[in-house]
């Protein structure tokens, strides 16, 4: 969830968010005495699930949040998540592939020296990068609906009832939830991991060779660790 929200009304606990990929998210706890706790489940309403039928129909969804925000063009009219969501989906998918081609090449490194490091480096590059577009796509100011989500002012979140309507639910001073922490997370780890991974590219071939010794080296020809070099094969000769 990128924002989320969490109310105490007398005896219950009601959490409320929304996410690239969800529209929201809404559970109930209820606290009825002497340790007893009851939950009434969490109702998930995807992006994908909303159609025209259900929020362009509507007037009252239309004018406060459908019309508003741009997700329907008219009343009765066809309905459309925006731009700003499908960006931040793009970038949190192009970021969780970088990391995980990061992850992949820093890991080859036996087989492919420096030039796996000098991948990795550049993966871990790209998933910085995809995280700063998608968490700042979060926090724009063009992303209204996530802005007014975040103000005092407040605006209206849709919820999925049990029997399966969607109904507005009053919304205002949601705060940063998992998905934005994720990414934030992700791109000061990447940074990191970007500039060790370039600076070790440099020495990473010589420094190999020096540890294994001559019975084990790094050949630029092979391109592998564990390969007798031509000079071992000579020594060996000599030797016998």
């Amino acid at each position: 969830l990128v924002l989320w929200h969490v109310s105490h009304q007398e005896a219950s606990l009601t959490r409320i968010g929304t996410g690239p990929w969800v529209v929201s998210a809404a559970s109930i706890n209820i606290d009825c005495g002497h340790g007893c706790e009851g939950r009434m489940g969490i109702n998930w309403l995807y992006w994908s699930e909303l159609n025209g039928d259900e929020v362009c129909i509507d007037a009252s969804i239309y004018h406060k949040w459908a019309g508003p925000y741009g997700f329907c063009d008219k009343i009765g009219g066809t309905f459309d998540k925006g731009p700003q969501i499908r960006t931040i989906q793009a970038f949190v998918i192009l970021t969780l592939i970088f990391s995980m081609f990061a992850l992949c090449s820093g890991c080859s490194v036996r087989v492919s020296g420096s030039k796996g490091l000098n991948a990795a480096s550049c993966c871990s590059l790209l998933t910085w990068l995809s995280a700063v577009v998608g968490f700042s796509m979060m926090v724009t100011s063009n992303n209204k609906w996530y802005t007014d989500l975040r103000s005092s002012t407040g605006t209206y979140i849709p919820v999925q009832r049990e029997n399966g309507t969607i109904t507005l639910f009053p919304a205002s001073d949601y705060n940063f939830g998992p998905s934005f922490g994720m990414l934030v997370t992700i791109f000061i780890l990447s940074v990191f991991a970007q500039c060790i991974l370039h600076a070790g590219a440099f020495t990473f071939d010589s420094e190999m060779k020096d540890r294994n010794g001559n019975k084990y080296s790094y050949t630029a020809e092979s391109g592998n660790f564990g390969e007798e070099s031509p000079e071992t094969d000579a020594k060996a000769l000599n030797q016998t």
